[in-house]
């Protein structure tokens, strides 16, 4: 069902030339609804930014918690909690730019490092980080 409504979503974005950017958006409309994302894309464009973009329409995401933006003429959405949704799209990003780097520095037909017992216990441990452990320890919501 999840892969049939991010099928659905991406539509939404089918005119947007970059990959990576459709991709972007598609995560953002998923996680934060089609409306909300379009309704950043305009506010985005009448301030003279590129709309197809995501850093460029981010801001505006974050923007639609406040009235002045959310109340604007050419909302239709409504008010939106962005900062959810702005996190989500990043953390998924760093997380797929994370595993890029890696698939690209162990290359296909190389030999998989076996895991490594705990020097506690003796299990074996995923080496792979916790979704916790890759929320910047610096943000600011």
């Amino acid at each position: 069902a999840s892969a049939r409504y991010i099928r659905i979503v991406s539509q939404s974005f089918s005119d947007f030339n970059n990959a990576e950017e459709r991709i972007k958006f598609t995560l953002g409309a998923y996680n934060g609804g089609v409306g909300h994302i379009q309704d950043a894309q305009i506010l985005a464009r009448k301030a003279g930014r590129n709309h197809q973009l995501w850093h460029e329409v981010a801001p505006y995401i974050l923007h639609l918690s406040e009235p002045q933006y959310y109340r604007d003429p050419d909302v239709r959405h409504g008010y939106m909690r962005g900062s959810e949704t702005e996190a989500y799209v990043r953390l998924i990003i760093e997380r797929w730019n994370q595993y890029r780097g890696y698939a690209r520095n162990h290359s296909a037909g190389s030999t998989p490092s076996p895991a490594k017992k705990s020097l506690q216990d003796g299990e074996y441990r995923s080496i792979v980080k916790p979704a916790e452990e890759w929320v910047p320890e610096n943000r600011q919501n």
